[in-house]
């Protein structure tokens, strides 16, 4: 009998405490937060062309594209910016999600449509490349080598609050290769921007246009 109510006794203070960790995590999830400095798109964008070395041009402003919450993200908002090679035709699409609050970008895998992964993702044998600053990192590609157009590999990197989706054609291992320094420079500069910041409740100032980012 005393062995039966000591076990309810614990069964309560296991639901208890259960109870208290999934309201914790529903208020984490629900409030909004703003970082202290904000980050500079435009100067992050900038330390990424020049590690690109010439070799990639970034998009025209008149061709980025500003995403809501209802649109193409399920981040607060995000921004599209991609590199084009010089011989005109390979592409890297990079999309930017800010989010509310970082617990929502960890439980957010896919933060957009183009962000979601095949069922076993193919990882060159080459790549050998991992941000240390990045809370998580993906790589994989549509299908193995030999190289051509058509092989396509996604990269998913998440920092706090903010998520980078990255799709890059491989058509030899020189690309690999830019997309790593490409990748290096961001984590670089993400690495910098969380730890000289700070994070607090507030609200994000969501850009209208192009012209209002920063």
């Amino acid at each position: 009998m005393v062995r039966s109510r000591r076990a309810l006794v614990g069964c309560f203070w296991i639901l208890l405490f259960s109870l208290f960790l999934f309201g914790f995590t529903l208020f984490q999830f629900n409030i909004t937060y703003t970082r202290e400095p904000e980050l500079s798109i435009i100067q992050l964008i900038k330390q990424q062309n020049e590690a690109l070395q010439l070799v990639w041009n970034v998009d025209d402003e008149n061709n980025w594209e500003i995403w809501d919450d209802a649109s193409f993200t399920w981040a607060r908002w995000a921004i599209h910016v991609g590199f084009r090679h010089k011989n005109g035709f390979d592409y890297i699409s990079q999309e930017i999600h800010i989010f509310t609050n970082p617990v929502k970008a960890r439980i957010t895998l896919s933060p957009s449509p183009s962000s979601v992964f095949l069922n076993k993702p193919y990882i060159p044998e080459e790549w050998d490349y991992y941000p240390k600053h990045a809370d998580y990192f993906k790589l994989g590609c549509d299908h193995t080598p030999p190289y051509r157009s058509t092989m396509k590999c996604k990269v998913i990197m998440r920092y706090e609050e903010f998520t980078f989706v990255l799709i890059a054609p491989i058509t030899d291992v020189r690309i690999l290769k830019d997309l790593e320094s490409l990748l290096s420079a961001t984590d670089q500069y993400m690495g910098n921007h969380i730890r000289s910041s700070t994070i607090g409740i507030g609200e994000i100032r969501v850009p209208s246009s192009v012209k209002e980012v920063k």
